[in-house]
C-alpha cells in the first residue's frame, strides 16, 4: 500500500517525547483525513485493532498537522505504522483507517561528551522533541545509567540550563545526564549517555590581537579536561586546534583551515598559506571525537605589507623577517620559481624593506594575473613564499592583461551593473570624486544609480578594495565611470508670450531615459523652485521617458527636475529653452482687401545680454543659447489652421532688420474670412504671434474711432484709390484691444 507523504517534527522522534506529524500531497489532499493513530510495527490499519495496541491518536488539522503526542517509550529504534482516516467513515474508533505509513523512535542520545562552566553550550544531542525544554541535572553511580536516566531526570532537583544563547552557570564539576521535558503532555525523559561539566578550555596568545602569516606565535591552552586527561594519560593531552575563517563555525572543517596538534601548556605554531590572511580567524579545539569548541578569535594579517602591488610602480615592500640578510623578490607562483620583479636579489634596509617593480608589459609580464612575495635566507640560493599579493594594472597591455578597472558607461538613475573592474582581484566598488577617493559616494548610487545634473560631466573614478584585503583600496589615474546625462528633446519649446496674446501651447518632450521618480516637473530655476505647474513632467518616470510643456510668459531656460538617488533632494537634470512668439510692437488693425500689410515683430527678453533669438534668418546663428534651437525658420505668414500651412493668396514673408514685415493681401478672399493667424518661426517651431481680423473693404474698427482724436481720423469720404491704415503707437498693444492702445493714431496711405 503506497504511504502519505509526512514528516515529523525536528526529524525524529524520540521515546517518550512530545512530538507531531505533518502530512503533505496530493493524496493527503484528496483523502482529507481528520484522524490518526500510531500502531505497532505491522499494525492492521484496515480490519481494526485492540484498544490496547494503540500508541497514540488524536486530530488531524486541515493543513495537515497532527496533535502533539507522546512518542511511546524505547530503549532502541523502534518502527511504528501510522494510520488515517476520515471520521466520516469510521465504523469504530479503531476501524476504517488506513495506512499512511512507518515512523522510526528512537531513544534519547546525547553526542556532546562536554560542557563547559560559565560559556555558551552547544549540546549535541538527539531526537528533539515539539516544544520541549533541555536541561542537564548531576548524577552518580547507576543513577547515570541509560536504564536509570528517566526517573533521575523526573525527580532531580537541581537542574541547570545551557544553550548556544545561554551561559551554563552555578554546575558542580562533574557526570550530568541531559534531560528533556515537555508540559503538553507531560513526559520528561533522560539521555542514555551522560556529560561531564569541566572548567571552559582558555587559549592565551599572549595578549596580542592579531597573528601574521608565516610568522610563528605562541598560544597556552589551559583549563577543560586537561588536568584530569593528564593524570589518566601519564601527562600526554592529544588534542587537535584548527584554525580557519570566523564565518565559519566550529561544526564544520572548511577546505580553508589548518591544523595542528597542541598540548596542554604552552605551544608554538605557524600558519603557512591554507588560511588567507586579512581576515578574522577562530580557533577550534577538536577536545574528543563529539566536541569540538571555539576557544579564541584573532586576526589573521599578511607577512607584508602592502598586500598588492601595482604594475610599473615602485613599490616598497616592509617585510615580518625575523632575521638579518633577508633576499626578497617577487615571483609569478607560490614555488617562487621565477623573478617578475626588478627589485630582486637586494638585501632588506635596516627597516626591514625592500622596493619591487614589476614591468606590467614587458614579454613575460604582460599576462601575469598573480604575483608572490618571496624571501630568500641564504643570500638568494633558495626563496620561500611568504604570501600571495594582488597584482593590479592601473593600464591594459596591448595583447595581453587588461587593466584592473577598464572604462564602462552606465545609464542614469539605473543600478550600476558594471563598474568595470576585475572581479577576481577588486571587489566592493564605489565611485568618487577624486583619485585619492577621499569623497566616496554613497553605496545608494552602486543600486539605485546616479542623478547627474544638466551641467555636470558625471565621470568618476571607481575605487575597490582589494579581494583579500579589504583596507587595500585601488583606482586610476584618470575617471572611469561614465554616467550617461539626460537629454530632453526637443531642446527648445514654445510658451505663450503673455496671458492675452499668442496661443496656448501644449509641447511633448521625450527624455532618452526614464527619471527615478514620478516627482518630476519643469522649473525656471536651477534650484527646482518654483513648479511650472502649467506643464507635467510625472511621465518622464515611465515608460513612455513623455512629459507636456506648456507655460505662458515664460522667455528662459527651464529645466526638468527629479528627485536625486543619493540624497532625495531635488536636482535639474535636463535644460531647455523657452521661447515665445515676437511681440507685436505695431500693425495694421486688419487684413483690408486691396491693401498691404505691415507689422512691426520685436524680440524683447534677454539672456545673457542678447536677445533669445532673432527674427531676421540666421542672424541668431551665433546667439548664446543657439545650440538648443531646433528649427531655424523664421518666416511670418498667415494661416487659418493654427499655422499649419500659408493662407491661401499670400505668400510666407521675412522681417527686416528693421522688425519690419509686409504682406500683399489683394489676393486673400476677405468674403469667407473674419479672421487669421500671424504666424511666426522661433527657435521652438512656428507659433501664433497674433490674431488678426479680416474685412472687405476700407475699414475703421470700431474701438479706433473712440480712442483717436477726431483730427487724426480720416475723411468720411476717402478718395477711392487712397486705402485709410491705422496703427497703434504704443509698444506691445494689440489690434481689438481698445485698453491697450494709446492716444493718438497714425495715418499711411498705400498707393
Amino acid at each position: 500500500m503506497q504511504a502519505l507523504e509526512f514528516s515529523v517534527t525536528n526529524g525524529a522522534a524520540a521515546t517518550n517525547t512530545a512530538t507531531s506529524i505533518t502530512f503533505t500531497g496530493t493524496t493527503f489532499s484528496q483523502m482529507a483525513p481528520d484522524r490518526f493513530m500510531v500502531l505497532p510495527d505491522g499494525g492492521d490499519c484496515v480490519s481494526g485493532t485492540a484498544a490496547s495496541d494503540v500508541r497514540a491518536s488524536g486530530s488531524i488539522s486541515t493543513t495537515g498537522i497532527t496533535d502533539v503526542f507522546l512518542a511511546p517509550e524505547v530503549s532502541t529504534a523502534t518502527k511504528y505504522t501510522v494510520c488515517v482516516a476520515n471520521s466520516q467513515h469510521m465504523l469504530s474508533n479503531t476501524t476504517g483507517f488506513t495506512y499512511a505509513g512507518q515512523i522510526t523512535v528512537y531513544d534519547f542520545t546525547v553526542l556532546s561528551t562536554f560542557a563547559q562552566l560559565d560559556r555558551v553550550n552547544d549540546l549535541k544531542a538527539w531526537p528533539i522533541g515539539t516544544g520541549t525544554s533541555i536541561y542537564i541535572t548531576p548524577c552518580s553511580g547507576t543513577s547515570c545509567s541509560a536504564a536509570s536516566a528517566d526517573s533521575t531526570c523526573r525527580v532531580a532537583t537541581s537542574k541547570y540550563y545551557t544553550s548556544p544563547l545561554l551561559v551554563l552557570t552555578g554546575a558542580p564539576r562533574g557526570t550530568y545526564l541531559v534531560c528533556q521535558q515537555s508540559e503538553n503532555p507531560a513526559s520528561v525523559v533522560g539521555s542514555n549517555a551522560t556529560i561531564t561539566v569541566i572548567d571552559p578550555f582558555t587559549l592565551d596568545l599572549g595578549g596580542v590581537d592579531h597573528v601574521k602569516q608565516y610568522v610563528p606565535f605562541d598560544v597556552t591552552l589551559g583549563g577543560g579536561n586537561i588536568p584530569t586527561r593528564m593524570l589518566r594519560s601519564a601527562g600526554t593531552t592529544d588534542y587537535k586546534l584548527r584554525v580557519q575563517p570566523a564565518t565559519t563555525t566550529c561544526d564544520e572543517t572548511p577546505t580553508e583551515s589548518q591544523t595542528f596538534d597542541i598540548i596542554g601548556g604552552a605551544n608554538t605554531f605557524t600558519i603557512t598559506d591554507k588560511v588567507s590572511p586579512r581576515k578574522d580567524i577562530i580557533f577550534c579545539l577538536v577536545a574528543s571525537s563529539k566536541d569540538t569548541i571555539n576557544v579564541g578569535k584573532s586576526l589573521l594579517e599578511f607577512y607584508m605589507s602592502p598586500s598588492a602591488i601595482v604594475t610599473d610602480e615602485a613599490t616598497v615592500i616592509t617585510s615580518s623577517a625575523s632575521t638579518t640578510g633577508v633576499v626578497a623578490k617577487v615571483a609569478s607562483t607560490a614555488s617562487c620559481a621565477d623573478t617578475i620583479s626588478s627589485g630582486s636579489g637586494a638585501a632588506l634596509n635596516t627597516n626591514k624593506q625592500s622596493t619591487q617593480t614589476i614591468v606590467g608589459c614587458s614579454t613575460t609580464n604582460a599576462n601575469v594575473k598573480t604575483a608572490y612575495y618571496c624571501e630568500s635566507t641564504d643570500g638568494g640560493s633558495s626563496y620561500a613564499n611568504r604570501g600571495k599579493m594582488i597584482l593590479l594594472r592601473r593600464v591594459g597591455c596591448p595583447g595581453g592583461a587588461s587593466a584592473s578597472i577598464t572604462a564602462v558607461t552606465t545609464a542614469p538613475a539605473t543600478a550600476i551593473a558594471n563598474f568595470g573592474i576585475d572581479t577576481t582581484a577588486l571587489v566592493d566598488p564605489q565611485l568618487s570624486k577624486s583619485s585619492t577617493c577621499a569623497d566616496l559616494l554613497s553605496t545608494k548610487v552602486n543600486t539605485n544609480g546616479y542623478v547627474p545634473r544638466y551641467d555636470e560631466s558625471a565621470v568618476f573614478y571607481v575605487c575597490a578594495r582589494s579581494t583579500s584585503d579589504s583596507t587595500y583600496l585601488f583606482t586610476t589615474t584618470t575617471p572611469t565611470l561614465t554616467v550617461e546625462k539626460y537629454t530632453g528633446t526637443p531642446t527648445s519649446v514654445l510658451s505663450r508670450l503673455n496671458t492675452t496674446i499668442g496661443r496656448v501651447t501644449n509641447t511633448s518632450v521625450t527624455l532618452n531615459y526614464p527619471t527615478p521618480s514620478v516627482q518630476t516637473f519643469f522649473s525656471a530655476s536651477t534650484g527646482c523652485s518654483p513648479v511650472i505647474s502649467s506643464a507635467s513632467g510625472s511621465g518622464f518616470a515611465g515608460s513612455t521617458m513623455k512629459g507636456w510643456y506648456s507655460a505662458t510668459a515664460v522667455q528662459n531656460l527651464v529645466y526638468v527636475c527629479t528627485a536625486d538617488t543619493e540624497t532625495g533632494t531635488q536636482r535639474p537634470i535636463v535644460s531647455l529653452l523657452s521661447v515665445s512668439t515676437p511681440s507685436v510692437s505695431g500693425m495694421s488693425p486688419a487684413i483690408i482687401k486691396g491693401a498691404h500689410f505691415t507689422a512691426t515683430l520685436r524680440i524683447n527678453a534677454l539672456l545673457a545680454g542678447s536677445p533669445l533669438y532673432s527674427m531676421v534668418p540666421g542672424a541668431d546663428a551665433s546667439y548664446p543659447y543657439a545650440d538648443y534651437y531646433v528649427s531655424e525658420d523664421r518666416s511670418v505668414f498667415f494661416s487659418t489652421d493654427a499655422c499649419t500651412t500659408t493662407l491661401t493668396g499670400t505668400s510666407a514673408a521675412t522681417v527686416g532688420s528693421d522688425g519690419m514685415v509686409s504682406f500683399e493681401t489683394s489676393a486673400v478672399n476677405v468674403n469667407v474670412l473674419k479672421s487669421v493667424s500671424l504666424c511666426t518661426g522661433t527657435p521652438a517651431g512656428v507659433g501664433v504671434a497674433v490674431d488678426v481680423p479680416v474685412t472687405n473693404g476700407p475699414h475703421l474698427p470700431h474701438e479706433l474711432h473712440h480712442r483717436c482724436p477726431q483730427s487724426d481720423l480720416p475723411p468720411p469720404e476717402p478718395r477711392h484709390d487712397l486705402l485709410p491704415e491705422l496703427l497703434c503707437r504704443g509698444l506691445q498693444c494689440a489690434v481689438g484691444h481698445a485698453a491697450q492702445l494709446r492716444d493718438g493714431c497714425e495715418r499711411l496711405q498705400y498707393d
